[in-house]
């Protein structure tokens, strides 16, 4: 008899292997909620670059990708035809300068009229506004950044004849960012100006950003009543462009001193909730009551205390009170 118990407690134990399991600490901590939308990149300033004169273009002084400063000049169109109208219009200018102090002393010697006078002083005044004419077109002629910023793909080249409004070249200023998104209206309460929110954005997976709101729109959307606000993202390094799809978190609420344990510990049966905590190198089968989730954690509102240790993954190799040796997950992730 005493050795078929033997045997049975033998048979047991091969049932009963230790399972290897990720475990964590239960933790007492800040718990934040979070909610998450989703926006769009934009560049802090934004221009086509498009000619205010026509004709032909002389030289260009940028190469695409450039970053240029505010007032360099980018291109230069053959001023020929417009340097000849300024001084044409300049000498029309001193031809009715000098009519107009003729007919004034005319009229000081009372052999003129104070029409004759007055038409030739408003004809000296037309002509002073064509040289101002004539000398602003002349400077259109010199194509200049209106700000600092990063040259895109240019659609000209020298010697090509462009006319006003044509788009030769895009220019950029990528640093600031703008991170444009809508918020439900029952957000209101949540977002204001100076609240910085976390960003993840396509192409730069496992990084999160932070960004800094700076303004928000003063109408609700009637259509899908949202409201639209903008935040300012550093980009320094220039690795993000416009256009580009971001996550937008923001934080909804902040508690202090509450339980929470990984999102991954909690099993679920029928209603009820429950974790296997490990304690004495066995897995126990531990119900509990939740409160809030964040994506990430989740509030314990009931049945685990800090300082215990839930099982985060491997639940299905256990049951209650089997063996198991737990360890952190980046100890299995070296294995």
């Amino acid at each position: 008899m005493t050795h078929i118990r033997r045997a049975g407690d033998q048979m047991k134990k091969r049932e009963l292997p230790q399972s290897i399991v990720e475990a964590l600490p239960v933790e007492l901590g800040t718990f934040e909620t979070f909610t998450s939308v989703v926006g769009t990149l934009k560049s802090n300033e934004s221009v086509i670059i498009r000619p205010e004169v026509e004709g032909v273009i002389q030289d260009i002084r940028f190469k695409s990708g450039d970053t240029v400063s505010k007032f360099d000049t980018l291109m230069h169109m053959q001023s020929g035809v417009y340097q000849a109208l300024l001084k044409e219009a300049k000498a029309k200018l001193e031809l009715y300068k000098g009519k107009y102090e003729r007919a004034q002393i005319l009229y000081d010697r009372k052999s003129g009229t104070l029409k004759e006078r007055d038409e030739m002083y408003a004809q000296m005044k037309i002509a002073e506004a064509e040289v101002d004419k004539a000398r602003t077109q002349l400077g259109k002629t010199v194509i200049q950044a209106p700000f600092t910023g990063v040259i895109g793909l240019k659609n000209i080249s020298p010697g090509a004849y462009v006319r006003v409004g044509e788009d030769l070249v895009t220019l950029d200023d990528l640093d600031p960012m703008k991170i444009e998104f809508r918020l439900g209206e029952n957000m209101i309460d949540k977002v204001e100006v100076g609240k910085v929110v976390q960003v993840e954005i396509d192409g730069f997976p496992d990084n999160v950003f932070e960004a800094k709101i700076e303004a928000i729109d003063t109408n609700i959307d009637p259509m899908g009543h949202s409201l639209r606000v903008r935040a300012h993202l550093e980009n320094k390094d220039e690795l993000f462009k416009p256009g580009l799809y971001a996550k937008v978190k923001l934080l909804v609420s902040s508690h202090e001193n509450v339980i929470m344990v990984p999102e991954s510990a909690i099993e679920s049966r029928g209603n009820q909730e429950y974790v296997y905590r490990v304690e004495d190198g066995k897995a126990r089968y531990t119900v509990v009551k939740t409160g809030g989730r964040n994506g990430e954690k989740v509030e314990i509102l009931a049945g685990l205390k800090p300082g215990q240790t839930v099982i985060v993954a491997g639940q299905m190799k256990v049951q209650d009170k089997w063996p198991v040796m737990a360890v952190p997950p980046y100890v299995l992730k070296r294995l």
